[in-house]
């Protein structure tokens, strides 16, 4: 049997567009996690964070770590100050498994924070806490496995 010319463009043009269909029905089932429901919100206070951003560089006293081994977060303040503040964690692909942990250190600015359940993957951490009425803010970004 030989097959004329037409046969072969209706059969590409057939399978290019079931690709494109096949395409549109895989990138709408695609979950949409990497916006906050406060969008508008923190854009209006953005420059708020800017400027906190910018006292915790200067001040350069906060520092982050996290223990796999032991599953917990430790935070310290290399000028052993006692401060309050939020620790927000925000994992970047799932956003229902975000959570918020009070940030309050000891009189030797010394945090730790058990987290036996948090789930694998990268979290971005963000600090924000307050001292001598200034506001200061810090993102730490850590990898759970």
């Amino acid at each position: 049997m030989k097959l004329n010319w037409g046969f072969g463009i209706a059969t590409l043009y057939t399978a290019f567009a079931l690709g494109m269909i096949g395409m549109v029905v895989l990138a709408s089932r695609q979950k949409n996690d990497l916006v906050t429901d406060g969008y508008y919100e923190q854009a209006v206070h953005f420059q708020d964070k800017i400027n906190a951003e910018t006292n915790a560089l200067e001040a350069n006293n906060f520092d982050l770590k996290y223990l796999n081994d032991e599953r917990k977060a430790v935070v310290r303040f290399t000028d052993n100050i006692s401060v309050h503040g939020n620790l927000q964690f925000y994992k970047p692909d799932d956003a229902g498994k975000d959570f918020s942990v009070t940030l309050q250190t000891n009189n030797e600015g010394k945090q730790e924070i058990a987290l036996p359940q948090i789930a694998h993957g990268y979290w971005n951490v963000l600090a924000s806490w307050q001292n001598n009425s200034k506001e200061y803010f810090k993102e730490v970004r850590i990898y759970v496995h």
